[in-house]
C-alpha cells in the first residue's frame, strides 16, 4: 500500500499506551475505543501489546476500523535474530493477523536500518502490516530511509510548540510521510504556558485541547497523546480521553497558531544515550 491511501485512513488523534501495562491498559484501551478512538499505539518495549491487543478483539468495533501501530527495534530491548520473528512476536502477544503500521522504534547506524527497512518491505509485502514507518529519525536519516523505501508512511517524533521540527516538517511536506507526535504536550509543560491558558479560555477549552489543536491543524500531522495514570480515577481518565478527542473540534485562527508556535525553544523531553544526532 503506498503512502496515499494509508494517509487518508490514519486518525488524526490516536491513543498512546506507554507507561499503562496489565489491566491499567486493558482497562485503558478498552475505554477509549469506547469513547471513538479508532488508532491505538503501542509498541513490543512498552510491554503492555497483550492487554492493548485483548482490548481491541473484545471491542465491538470491527477490526478494520481501527488503526493500530505497533513498534520494534527499541536499543534497549534484546536485539531480535530475525526481523521477521520479532514482527510474529509482536502479533502473537497482540493476538492479530496484521497491524496498521509496523515501525522501526528507533534508529541505529545507517547500514542497520538499510537492512531494516528491506525486512520490513517483506513484512508489508506478507501481509503482517499494511504500512511501514519509522519512529525518532530526524530529517537526514529520515530522508536516507526514503530513498531505500519511498512507501514509509510515517515517522514519530516528539512534536509540541516548544519543540517545532521545522526540517522534518519540510520532508513530510515534500513527501507525505505523516509526522507522527508523541508527548504533544511535552509532558504537561505545553498546558503551563500563559499563552496556551489564555487561549484556551477564549474557546472554552483547556490548555492540552489547545495544544493537540495546533498540532493536527499542520498538514500531515497526527498526534497519540498517553492517557491519565489509572491512578487518578477511572472517571477522570475518561475525561482526559474525550477531552483529547474533542480536540479535532477546535479551530485555531492564524494568530492563535502562530502565538503558539512563537513558543518554539528547541526543548527536547525524549533523549537519551541511544539517540540520533538530532535536528538543531
Amino acid at each position: 500500500m503506498g503512502r496515499g491511501p494509508a494517509y487518508a485512513d490514519v486518525p488524526k488523534i490516536g491513543l498512546g499506551t506507554l507507561g499503562h501495562r496489565d489491566d491499567d491498559a486493558l482497562t485503558m484501551v478498552s475505554a477509549a475505543i469506547v469513547e471513538g478512538y479508532r488508532h491505538i499505539d503501542t509498541s513490543e518495549y512498552y510491554g503492555n501489546e497483550e492487554p492493548v491487543g485483548e482490548a481491541i478483539r473484545s471491542s465491538r468495533v470491527p477490526r478494520d476500523d481501527l488503526w493500530v501501530t505497533t513498534k520494534i527495534l527499541h536499543p534497549k530491548a534484546p536485539r531480535p535474530d530475525r526481523i521477521r520473528a520479532a514482527a510474529e512476536a509482536s502479533l502473537a502477544r497482540l493476538g492479530l493477523e496484521y497491524v496498521d503500521s509496523m515501525l522501526i522504534h528507533w534508529p541505529n547506524d545507517y547500514f542497520a536500518f538499510e537492512h531494516e527497512l528491506e525486512e520490513f518491505t517483506k513484512l508489508r509485502d506478507a501481509g503482517l502490516t499494511r504500512t511501514i514507518g519509522v519512529s525518532n529519525f530526524p530529517s537526514a536519516l529520515l530522508r536516507a530511509a526514503l530513498e531505500i523505501d519511498p512507501d514509509i508512511v510515517m515517522n514519530q517524533v516528539e512534536f509540541h510548540p516548544f519543540l517545532s521540527q521545522e526540517a522534518l516538517m519540510e520532508v513530510a511536506g515534500e513527501t507525505g510521510v505523516l509526522l507522527t507526535a508523541h508527548s504533544p504536550l511535552a509532558r504537561g509543560a505545553v498546558v503551563e504556558a500563559d499563552v496556551m491558558i489564555e487561549i484556551a479560555e477564549s474557546h472554552d477549552a483547556t490548555p492540552a485541547q489547545v495544544a493537540l489543536a495546533w498540532a493536527v491543524q499542520h498538514d500531515g500531522v497526527i498526534v497519540v497523546p498517553g492517557a491519565s495514570p489509572m491512578a487518578e480515577g477511572v472517571e477522570l481518565q475518561r475525561v482526559r480521553l474525550q477531552e483529547n478527542l474533542a480536540a479535532t473540534e477546535l479551530t485555531l485562527s492564524e494568530h492563535e497558531m502562530a502565538r503558539i508556535s512563537n513558543l518554539q525553544r528547541g526543548e527536547r523531553i525524549v533523549d537519551g544515550p541511544h539517540a540520533p544526532d538530532w535536528d538543531n
